[in-house]
């Protein structure tokens, strides 16, 4: 399998994992509101918790988000295509937005290969851009 063909793969379990982690998520907020009722509903609130920590670490990167920064920083090929197809797809769910900040730092410390250096720099100035503009949100008018 090329990278190319991978990384639509990837994309695509992104947002799978995406989807599967907002769900996971809301099932918390729908339990907490009643975890004070009886105890079924606090046990389906215990529930939902341990099973968002539970599957959370590996739905939001590919062999756990807690070694991911390791894993692109040593060169691990695999965790550097996943972390490019995670700021390529840009999901949205619990911490993404501090994982995707953190894949923009990391990633542009190490060594890429040309293709995906394109990559990276083409979401890079896309993120700058949208800096900018939530900076300056009249220049634009």
């Amino acid at each position: 399998m090329f990278i190319s063909e991978r990384g639509v793969g990837l994309k695509s379990q992104i947002q799978r994992n995406a989807r599967l982690i907002a769900e996971l998520h809301q099932r918390v907020h729908e339990t907490v509101r009643e975890r004070d009722v009886s105890a079924s509903r606090r046990k389906a609130w215990v529930d939902a918790c341990s099973e968002f920590q539970a599957r959370y670490d590996t739905l939001a990167f590919i062999g756990g988000v807690s070694t991911a920064r390791d894993r692109i920083r040593s060169g691990d090929a695999m965790a550097i295509e996943y972390a490019l197809c995670f700021i390529e797809v840009r999901p949205y769910f619990f911490r993404s937005g501090y994982m995707y900040k953190d894949f923009l730092r990391v990633l542009r410390n190490i060594e890429l290969s040309p293709q995906q250096r394109v990559r990276y720099e083409r979401v890079s100035e896309a993120y700058a851009e949208y800096r900018r503009s939530r900076r300056h949100p009249q220049a634009d008018r």
